[in-house]
């Protein structure tokens, strides 16, 4: 086995670590918010006349200023308050969406899809089109101008999934 495992060997490390005593960090007790209250009370129990005041001009000045909400500790949510959130902000989005385009009725959603349809079909084809001349020749200026074209479309499918989803909801909600 070697030298480090002979019974001297081992009975030598053993009785080094006998003696040596390892650092242990403090650990700070979480207190809970009953307990803080108790806490505090006892520290304003044993304050004299003229702490009081100082502590009570602090607080007046702290609601003054505004300076007496203190930051809350932010909290990891529960899955189901995150899947809650990300809900919230998809319907967030989908109602910023419908402000911007000014859409008020369901009719005029349906018709703004198929229109976004049309030229999201239209700026494939053109793209498509421009591929091909480009396929033999590899000219930069064809290159650059199938990436326009592939940005304008790209816009048109970003706005694309917040309609779908809106729609999707008026048929879920009109079927109740």
């Amino acid at each position: 086995m070697g030298k480090e495992y002979t019974p001297q060997a081992i009975r030598e490390r053993l009785i080094d670590n006998q003696r040596y005593v390892g650092y242990i960090p403090f650990h700070k007790p979480k207190y809970t918010p009953l307990l803080l209250l108790e806490i505090e009370y006892l520290k304003m129990k044993k304050m004299d006349g003229i702490q009081v005041l100082f502590e009570l001009i602090i607080e007046l000045c702290k609601l003054i200023t505004g300076n007496n909400i203190s930051p809350a500790s932010p909290r990891p949510l529960s899955p189901e308050m995150r899947q809650k959130v990300i809900k919230l902000n998809k319907t967030l989005d989908e109602y910023n969406f419908l402000y911007e385009k000014q859409i008020d009725s369901p009719q005029e959603l349906v018709s703004f899809i198929g229109e976004t349809r049309k030229q999201i079909s239209a700026l494939e084809k053109e793209r498509q089109a421009v591929y091909n001349r480009n396929r033999h020749r590899k000219s930069e200026t064809l290159n650059t101008e199938a990436r326009d074209i592939t940005a304008k479309s790209s816009l048109c499918e970003k706005s694309y999934p917040p309609q779908k989803q809106f729609l999707k909801r008026y048929r879920e909600l009109k079927s109740y």
